[in-house]
């Protein structure tokens, strides 16, 4: 019996391309032609607005560009602006900015207090919002377990299969829909 041609290579280019090496300066694994000699900070030229991005640098040119999370950024300004600047001092890791978005939705229609965290996100494959505290302590409770990664796959497939205003209920005064309608307006430049 013939034995069939590999289709994985262990050496030339292409897969050379694709070995690892451990980054540097906050880029964990990167392929070999993108590891850094050495960083700069350059300001991000997109908006002005004082945005900062750490250039990567081999042999004095740029090879990559990272945002930098010690620098002044788009956000914090705008914020700063607004009077809410503080809202993005801890804003400095997914996580971080994750729990921020959690705190500023409860008691909003899209509330997400319920959910633990962005890894819990990652592991269920999502959540429909809202996704109350309230929500998730009565689900607790009927099912009868203490977290929610212990909760029954029927109960998980429920919680998945919500959907905002499922329950007639609407953000307004009366808890009604409004159904507002606009006549078309006819787009610039079309004849």
């Amino acid at each position: 019996m013939s034995s069939l041609p590999s289709f994985r290579e262990w050496d030339g280019p292409l897969t050379a391309d694709l070995v690892r090496v451990p980054g540097r300066f906050g880029l964990g694994q990167v392929p070999t032609r993108l590891r850094s000699e050495a960083t700069t900070t350059i300001v991000c030229g997109f908006c002005a607005t004082g945005s900062g991005l750490t250039a990567h640098l081999k042999g004095g040119e740029a090879i990559n560009l990272s945002g930098d999370p010690d620098y002044l950024w788009a956000g914090e300004t705008v914020a700063s602006a607004w009077g809410c600047g503080e809202l993005f001092r801890d804003w400095r890791t997914p996580e971080a900015a994750f729990q921020i978005l959690k705190k500023l939705s409860a008691g909003r229609p899209c509330d997400i207090t319920g959910i633990p965290d962005d890894r819990f996100l990652d592991a269920m494959g999502g959540m429909q919002w809202p996704f109350s505290a309230e929500l998730r302590d009565r689900l607790l409770e009927d099912a009868g377990v203490a977290s929610l990664e212990s909760l029954p796959t029927a109960s998980l497939g429920a919680v998945r299969e919500r959907r905002l205003f499922a329950d007639g209920t609407f953000p307004t005064a009366d808890g009604r829909a409004r159904f507002l309608f606009d006549l078309p307006r006819p787009r610039g430049g079309w004849g």
